[in-house]
């Protein structure tokens, strides 16, 4: 794996320290499975505002990505490409959002547990609650609402073969997705 080094820049400060000019981006190859990045996968780091990320599941290698304008998981993915990438962003009432980079569409949920991707404004269905999950990673959840009950349900991998994501009731089921960072901070 590539790293731009970007620690060959670099300023001296009146105390005689060095400091970089630039922060360092992941260059990594295109075109490999997410198993061959490890080092990448351990990252511990909840999403900030204003950055992109591959959403991984480490357990499976699967990340999150829009095929044909339909959200699914993929295994094999060009870290360059758009379709795999999600701007976090930040509701005004403090939710965060996903949009994907290529079409500009939030990760959402519908009425039948399923999550898509084809809102272009970030609102009530689109919006997510990022919690730390204590073996590493974090939680997506989504607020549910019935009538004056109000309640969280996790993102999971599920549905058909495992192949779609899902909401689940039971708290503990939810994904530990990683958050891999693929640009600087704005």
């Amino acid at each position: 794996m590539e790293y731009v080094d970007s620690m060959s820049s670099t300023t001296t400060d009146e105390d005689g320290f060095n400091t970089p000019t630039h922060t360092s981006v992941f260059d990594g190859p295109s075109g490999l499975e997410a198993s061959d990045f490890p080092q990448m996968m351990s990252s511990g780091e909840p999403p900030s505002e204003g950055s992109s990320y591959i959403i991984l599941d480490p357990e499976t290698g699967l990340v999150i990505a829009l095929r044909s304008g339909m959200l699914c998981l993929v295994s094999r993915y060009n870290e360059g490409d758009g379709r795999i990438q999600w701007r976090c962003v930040r509701h005004p009432d403090r939710w965060y959002g996903f949009r994907n980079e290529a079409s500009n569409t939030f990760i959402g949920h519908n009425d039948h547990r399923k999550f898509i991707a084809g809102a272009n404004v970030h609102d009530d269905w689109e919006h997510f609650w990022v919690e730390h999950h204590r073996d590493g990673g974090h939680i997506l959840l989504v607020k549910r609402a019935q009538w004056f009950r109000v309640w969280f349900e996790p993102m999971k991998i599920g549905g058909n073969d495992d192949t779609q994501l899902v909401t689940t009731s039971a708290p503990e089921e939810g994904t530990a997705w990683r958050f891999i960072r693929v640009d600087s901070e704005i």
